[in-house]
């Protein structure tokens, strides 16, 4: 699966096949809410917590 990406600054598009790319598994401590992160400074998505562990 390939998906493609565009900076939010209107930046050039590019295509990241997703086999490949490192995908970080996280649980969020405050509400439980289990999620995957490709890089960044992950927060829960559902309450917005940066109180994570990575699994």
């Amino acid at each position: 699966m390939v998906i493609y990406f565009m900076c939010s600054a209107g930046g050039p598009m590019i295509d990241m096949d997703l086999k490949k790319a490192k995908i970080k598994k996280y649980v969020c401590k405050d509400c439980g809410k289990k999620f995957k992160v490709l890089s960044g400074k992950p927060k829960c998505p559902e309450c917005k917590s940066a109180d994570i562990d990575q699994q």
